[in-house]
């Protein structure tokens, strides 16, 4: 549950269970709530975010609406991931989070630009220290114990541009970037971009469709490298077809060049090392379906 109140009609305030999976929205490419754009998260947000900003969590926001075009929000967060769990017994550390969006028309069609900035601090984010369990799989896999920085921050962007038409029917590109310290966020940086549209031509006025490709760079840390995870790449293509108001069917294809190159499990005493490969690229294909109650 969450409250807010408007003191202004340029300024208001929100506090309560805080939902953040509606943030870094992006007009074609989607949300991570998004259930009829694109399915890999490496297109509907930045991964980045991973570690430093929890999906579901207790804190309070300021809302400002300094222009009809500008809409920024500023607030805290507790660090901890409370989804499953008493948010009132998940409050350790603290996320500062802020996020503006602009809207322009160029050349007399419409886009978006969103800009984001996140840090956490006074928590060792992952709490990997805290249970054993993960230590001694961490020695056993890599020979060295787990890190992570008590403060973190991440820096995201995301864009959109309609080239004809607009929200009512129409097409154009986006672009989605970000950049983490790395620490504990296993991503280092992301970008992803493509073209994307909604409606095809008067016939089929309510379909959305988008295609595009993905990168994520992972953090360059020695348990990664060990577990032999590096960048990955994937493309992507959707087509969401309205069958009726009510009645959504989405075509899916994926094909994703793996980060996982292999694990190398150091020499343990008298136990030798051993490598073992990792998955290549691979192609997916899916039908999703939509009913809105």
């Amino acid at each position: 549950m969450t409250y807010a109140q408007f003191l202004s009609e340029k300024f208001g305030v929100a506090l309560g269970l805080i939902n953040t999976a509606d943030g870094d929205k992006n007009e074609f490419a989607g949300s991570l709530r998004s259930r009829s754009h694109f399915m890999n998260a490496g297109m509907r947000f930045s991964p980045v975010v991973l570690g430093t900003v929890p999906v579901t969590t207790l804190g309070v926001t300021a809302i400002f609406l300094p222009t009809k075009n500008i809409v920024g929000t500023m607030g805290f967060v507790n660090s901890e991931e409370s989804a499953g769990y008493n948010p009132f017994d998940r409050d350790k550390g603290t996320t500062f989070l802020t996020e503006w969006q602009i809207s322009h028309t160029i050349f007399g069609v419409t886009g978006k630009q969103t800009l984001g900035f996140a840090y956490g601090f006074d928590r060792n984010s992952l709490d990997f220290g805290a249970d054993p369990r993960f230590q001694l799989a961490s020695l056993v896999t890599t020979g060295e114990t787990v890190r992570t920085n008590a403060d973190s921050w991440v820096l995201y962007y995301n864009g959109h541009q309609y080239i004809q038409g607009d929200a009512e029917g129409g097409w154009g590109h986006f672009l989605r970037a970000g950049v983490s310290d790395g620490h504990p966020s296993p991503v280092k940086w992301n970008v992803a971009f493509g073209v994307g549209g909604v409606g095809m031509g008067s016939w089929r006025p309510n379909d959305n469709w988008g295609i595009g490709g993905y990168a994520l760079g992972a953090s360059n840390e020695p348990l990664l490298n060990r577990l032999g995870i590096n960048d990955e790449t994937g493309f992507e293509a959707f087509y969401n077809i309205a069958v009726a108001p009510w009645f959504h069917v989405t075509a899916d294809v994926q094909h994703v060049d793996s980060a996982i190159t292999g694990v190398n499990i150091p020499a343990i005493g008298p136990l030798p090392a051993v490598n073992i490969p990792g998955p290549k690229d691979a192609w997916v294909v899916g039908v999703r379906t939509n009913l809105n109650f």
